[in-house]
């Protein structure tokens, strides 16, 4: 079962949530966080499908826990939700990071719940459209995404090693692995052996960060792998 997690210093907001998002608790399961450090002990004990986070919060706000999420070398979907003054407010700094971490949606406060909840489900519903790869190298799966200009987020796992890809329209834009990001990332990725990939056809709102290209990583990885 698809699993939501919900970021919001205001309790009456989340019990609002909980009573309309309870009705779908037969499509997907919701979690809720008071603070970002509730919410990053929560994201340390298990894995979610979607974060939607408030940005002003006390103590760490939305974007600092965004921050530190990418700082431990872990990757969600995540929704942002503000104020308008809020959002015309965000310094360039902290739009950085929410660019960097590609964020799904925006949306704005107060909550609708009931709009909130068709969104929720329409965000799981393309998440879920996803494909499972086997039988097909990782290097041959970044080649035809290249090829046929493809966007979409590769989920690629190897024993207990988990990894990102972030592809726009055919171009490796960014990977995020363990503590690395950017084009150690994608070197490390492509060093696994027998990984599993999973493929979300979804566009990542995502700066780039990766500037060579696929060929090149692919022909360094393997270097390195002959190497080691």
């Amino acid at each position: 079962m698809r699993k939501v997690l919900i970021i919001d210093d205001d309790p009456e907001v989340l019990n609002s949530l909980k009573r309309e998002l309870d009705k779908d608790r037969d499509y997907y399961r919701v979690e809720f966080a008071s603070s970002g450090k509730e919410a990053l002990e929560k994201l340390e004990e298990e894995n979610y499908d979607l974060l939607i986070t408030d940005i002003r919060m006390p103590g760490m706000d939305g974007v600092e826990l965004l921050a530190e999420i990418l700082n431990r070398g872990k990757w969600v979907h995540v929704m942002v939700a503000s104020g308008e003054t809020t959002m015309r407010m965000i310094t360039l700094k902290k739009m950085e990071t929410l660019e960097r971490f590609g964020v799904l949606n925006y949306i704005f406060k107060p909550y609708v719940p009931s709009s909130l909840r068709k969104l929720i489900k329409e965000t799981l519903s393309k998440i879920g459209e996803a494909d499972y790869i086997s039988g097909i190298s990782l290097p041959t799966i970044l080649q035809v995404m290249e090829l046929e200009a493809k966007s979409g987020i590769l989920r690629v796992r190897s024993g207990k090693r988990e990894g990102t890809l972030f592809f726009n329209r055919g171009v490796l834009v960014d990977a995020i692995s363990g503590g690395k990001s950017g084009t150690d990332a994608a070197l490390e990725i492509l060093s696994w052996s027998e990984p599993k990939v999973q493929i979300e056809y979804l566009l990542p709102r995502r700066e780039r960060a990766i500037k060579e290209s696929i060929t090149y990583l692919i022909l360094e990885a393997a270097k390195r792998r002959d190497e080691a």
